[in-house]
């Protein structure tokens, strides 16, 4: 049985065109979100990026995976790496600064 989401995701690629455009947009973000690569040039591995965020190794590896994480998520990522998130709507003749997204608070363990 089907789940409604693969229902929509097969209607959406059918339209023409639709693949495509989505396919692109999926590369170009992945192209942009090299987590792995960030926390590699901040000289921190997995384990430790784990440690400062409350989670485990395991965790991390499947952040640094994922297509598309939360924004949250991203913003944690960045966090306990030391640096903000900042979201930007970037157009052909300006920038305009969204602002930042917020680590969330973790509870001590």
């Amino acid at each position: 049985m089907s789940k409604p989401i693969d229902n929509l995701e097969r209607k959406i690629r059918s339209r023409p065109g639709a693949p495509e455009r989505i396919d692109a947009r999926t590369d170009a973000m992945r192209s942009v979100l090299r987590l792995a690569e960030l926390r590699q040039q901040l000289g921190k591995t997995q384990v430790e990026l784990a440690d400062l965020m409350q989670s485990t190794q395991a965790n991390i590896s499947r952040v640094e995976r994922t297509d598309n994480p939360h924004l949250a998520t991203l913003a944690d990522f960045v966090g306990a790496l030391g640096g903000t998130l900042e979201i930007n709507a970037v157009f052909p003749d300006q920038t305009i600064p969204l602002g930042h997204v917020e680590q969330r608070d973790k509870a001590p363990a």
